[in-house]
């Protein structure tokens, strides 16, 4: 039986998805160590946990730390008026301490949504560039 891969990007979002993410990248350079043609790519509000043998760490180029800003620009008691479309998702979570955003979303959706919202460009960057590295 013949294998045939194609160019793919496989991404993982969250604590969950970054997990899942670094355990296929290992399994995969395991078994296909010369193939340019597949990346991997993580986003998550919170830092990659520590590195094990059957999860090693992203690559800062695979890895996007997506809750590196100040919230109080965006969600704040002076801003989120100033923000009509975050404040039509960010009810409900008007009285979250804030520090919540940067220690992670902890699967509170709009944290994580903030955090897409502020970084899209970066973000969308960083897949392009992703992309053309696989071609």
């Amino acid at each position: 039986m013949t294998f045939r891969l194609h160019p793919a990007l496989i991404i993982g979002l969250g604590g969950s998805g970054i997990e899942i993410v670094r355990r296929f990248r290992r399994r995969f350079h395991e078994l296909y160590p010369e193939t340019p043609y597949v990346r991997f790519f993580g986003i998550d509000t919170a830092p990659q946990e520590q590195e094990t043998q059957e999860s090693p760490k992203l690559s800062d180029e695979e890895f996007f730390w997506s809750s590196r800003f100040d919230p109080n620009d965006y969600v704040g008691a002076g801003t989120i008026d100033s923000h009509r479309d975050i404040k039509s998702w960010w009810q409900g979570y008007d009285g979250l301490p804030l520090q919540f955003v940067a220690a992670g979303a902890g699967q509170r959706r709009p944290v994580g949504r903030l955090a897409f919202f502020v970084h899209f460009q970066d973000i969308r960057d960083l897949l392009r560039h992703a992309i053309q590295q696989i071609y």
